[in-house]
C-alpha cells in the first residue's frame, strides 16, 4: 500500500491524539480521586467543562484523522 503524506499525517495526528486524550483522562480520574477522598470538596463547575471542552475537541480531531485513513485505505481494500 501507498501511504500519501495525508495517510501519514492523520496517522500521526491520531497516535498523538490518542496519547494526549489518555493523558486528560488519567489527570481527571486524578482530580475526581482526590475531590472524593478530601472532605467533600469538589471539582468547579468551570474544571469540569474545561474537561468536557479539551477532551470534545480531542475527539473532534481523531474523527478528523480516522476519516482521513478510512478515505486513504478504501480503494485500497476494494
Amino acid at each position: 500500500m501507498h501511504r500519501t503524506p495525508d495517510f501519514l499525517t492523520a496517522l500521526d495526528e491520531l497516535d498523538q491524539t490518542t496519547d494526549q486524550t489518555g493523558a486528560m483522562l488519567s489527570l481527571l480520574m486524578h482530580h475526581l480521586a482526590e475531590a472524593v477522598q478530601s472532605d467533600g470538596e469538589c471539582l468547579s463547575e468551570e474544571t469540569l467543562l474545561n474537561y468536557v471542552w479539551a477532551l470534545n475537541a480531542q475527539n473532534e480531531r481523531m474523527a478528523r484523522a480516522i476519516q482521513v485513513i478510512s478515505n486513504e485505505t478504501a480503494p485500497a481494500a476494494a
